[in-house]
């Protein structure tokens, strides 16, 4: 019969209650109803660039965002891109980039700007602040400010640089919504910010974006270029639209039922942020005296948002000898087993993937020949790989820790330690290691 100490993987109890986890994301009736108001809303503010719908969203999100103005986009990419595109950088600049993000250098690749990949800090996982020297010269005319898991990078110094060397800096807020650095909320330090309303973020609208700032010149750039390059001048009585793009743009504009979808969620990210914090101070103070197991560190100056919380594994202490990824993966399989929301964000640094290395932004088409790829350099960002070799991450969606009570950070430290009094069972079981789709190779 199943028991409480064995290992849920050899047939024990798992360690986490099925059915304790709250699914993301959290909606409530009010929020149905209002993302449902768009199925009646009349044409003009569903197609029209100066949607009524929008327009509200911009206001208030702009408030909430402590910034001028706000532009509603079709995505986090979307706003990254646009706000690139606003500040200044034109295809050939360089823009030093984190090389642990995901959407963010895509971003740059798409404005035909060089991706400058820059290692991380090993302690909070961010941009290292200290490479940026070694990385700028007089093409590079930006930096990108990726607060990643909810930490905030170090902005402070970040600013201090990109402003005596007159750069510009742009915020990627998509995972630290309500996070902070010496008390000022992230998105609020650049020159401008973008975020994401995709289903896992918070606040989420499925998907969306926005771009933020203060400068009104900027918001300009980023609304033209958001619909073709146009002015988009509010239509008076007797007026009409000539559709007259003087310069070149897209159609990055948000859909209204993420707009009304978002808004609502406002008013309880402060609440959505506070639980997420709380749980991840009881997995934090659980974990740290687990040996082989170590939390994040948040600095003293800074709250995070923990969008996703990354423990890093120490094999010495874990009297692990073989392959550092072979023990991530154990760990995991056994923590799943118990019942943990446990597993990856992401496995590889950025800058490895082909797509950053042909040179520039080359898509794929039926015919297309595969050119031999610039080297990766793997050296260059040793710390990134270690980092993604030897951590796991939890809280992800669907089971995120905003929306958590906190019996499920008890349970968790309790599969911890469940686990690592049982590492030489770990260590044993047959394992069969992940497929990772698709396969990753240097080549």
């Amino acid at each position: 019969m199943p028991n409480a100490t064995a290992l849920a993987i050899e047939g024990g109890n798992p360690a986490v209650p099925a059915d304790v986890h709250v699914a993301w994301p959290d909606v409530t009736e009010d929020d149905r109803l209002l993302a449902l108001k768009v199925i009646d809303a009349p044409v003009k503010d569903l197609g029209n660039p100066n949607s009524r719908i929008l327009r509200e969203f911009e206001v208030r999100f702009a408030e909430f965002s402590g910034r001028e103005h706000c532009v509603a986009l079709s995505s986090g990419t979307a706003a990254l891109l646009a706000g690139l595109v606003a500040a200044g950088v034109k295809p050939g600049d360089k823009v030093v980039v984190p090389a642990l993000t995901f959407a963010t250098a895509h971003a740059v690749l798409a404005a035909q700007a060089i991706p400058v990949w820059c290692d991380i800090d090993p302690r909070t996982f961010n941009l290292d602040v200290n490479l940026l020297p070694g990385l700028v010269d007089e093409q590079t005319t930006a930096i990108m400010a990726v607060h990643l898991h909810g930490l905030p990078v170090d902005m402070k110094p970040l600013m201090e640089f990109a402003k005596a060397r007159g750069l510009k800096v742009i915020e990627d807020v998509a995972h630290a919504v309500g996070a902070t650095y010496d008390e000022q909320a992230t998105g609020t330090f650049g020159d401008g910010a973008a975020y994401s309303f995709h289903g896992q973020k918070l606040p989420q609208g499925s998907d969306g974006g926005a771009f933020t700032c203060d400068d009104p010149e900027i918001a300009l750039a980023v609304r033209m270029f958001a619909y073709y390059g146009e002015e988009l001048p509010v239509l008076k009585p007797g007026e009409v639209a000539t559709h007259w793009s003087r310069w070149f743009g897209f159609n990055l504009r948000m859909h209204p039922s993420a707009a009304n979808w978002v808004l609502p969620q406002l008013p309880r990210v402060p609440r959505y942020v506070e639980t997420a914090q709380d749980n991840a101070e009881i997995l934090i103070k659980g974990i740290q005296d687990i040996p082989g197991f170590v939390p994040p560190h948040i600095p003293l100056d800074r709250t995070s948002s923990h969008h996703l919380v990354r423990i890093l594994l120490d094999p010495e202490a874990l009297g692990w000898e073989g392959e550092v990824t072979e023990l991530r993966d154990r760990l995991v399989q056994a923590l799943q087993k118990e019942g943990v929301h446990a597993g990856y964000w992401l496995t590889h640094p950025q800058p490895k993937n082909p797509v950053f290395r042909r040179g520039g932004p080359v898509a794929w088409s039926p015919g297309a020949v595969d050119e031999p790829l610039e080297p990766y350099r793997a050296a260059d960002y040793a710390v990134t790989q270690h980092v993604l070799d030897s951590s796991i991450v939890i809280g992800r969606a669907p089971h995120p820790l905003q929306v958590q009570p906190s019996k499920v950070a008890e349970h968790y430290n309790n599969a911890f330690e469940k686990v690592a009094e049982n590492m030489d069972a770990i260590f044993s079981m047959p394992f069969t290691a992940p497929r990772f789709v698709p396969a990753i190779s240097d080549n």
